[in-house]
């Protein structure tokens, strides 16, 4: 039995410390590039076998970094997307890609009814006006400012996170219309 940790390089943009703190408990010999730019993440690549991605996208593995990396065995996104990963280039070297997939769902449905609330409510307007001063409370009802609920919310697309949305908003005694291939 080998018992040789592997060699895993941190690309996220966390700082040594907070990697080393995350991935050396699970046995792993954890590094970072030396600059976080093309040319300290293709030295670094240079003894990588595992690679945690940056999920920034601002160190990608392309088709140079996985040619700067002849021992790597696996690349992790930690991230939904693999936008910054040249798969053609992985899958030619025999490296498989994950991402995490679903981590997101939660946020992003979350993300769309505080958007919806804003633009329902007309908050970041009224913040911007009360900030300068102003007390927009009857101006902001002029310009249509209501509440959203009872109002029907249309969703493109029903995967995990167009329901969970649509959870969401019937939460807050929505109407939900859907779409969906």
């Amino acid at each position: 039995m080998n018992n040789t940790p592997w060699r895993l390089l941190a690309l996220m943009p966390l700082g040594e410390e907070v990697n080393r703190g995350l991935f050396e408990p699970l046995g792993a010999e954890v590094s970072v590039p030396a600059t976080r730019d093309r040319d300290g993440l293709h030295a670094a690549l240079s003894e990588a076998e595992l690679v945690v991605g940056d999920f920034t996208g601002e160190l990608a593995m392309d088709a140079k970094a996985v040619a700067s990396a002849p021992r790597l065995a696996f690349v992790q996104m930690p991230s939904v997307g693999v936008d910054s990963c040249d798969l053609d280039a992985l899958t030619a070297a025999d490296v498989p890609v994950a991402n995490t997939a679903g981590a997101n769902t939660r946020s992003v449905a979350e993300w769309a009814l505080a958007a919806a609330l804003d633009l329902s409510r007309r908050l970041t307007w009224s913040d911007r006006r009360m900030r300068s001063g102003g007390w927009p409370q009857l101006e902001a009802a002029t310009h249509g400012a209501d509440e959203l609920g009872g109002r029907r919310v249309g969703i493109l697309g029903m995967g995990a996170i167009g329901t969970e949305a649509a959870r969401l908003f019937a939460a807050i005694g929505c109407p939900v219309a859907y779409w969906s291939r």
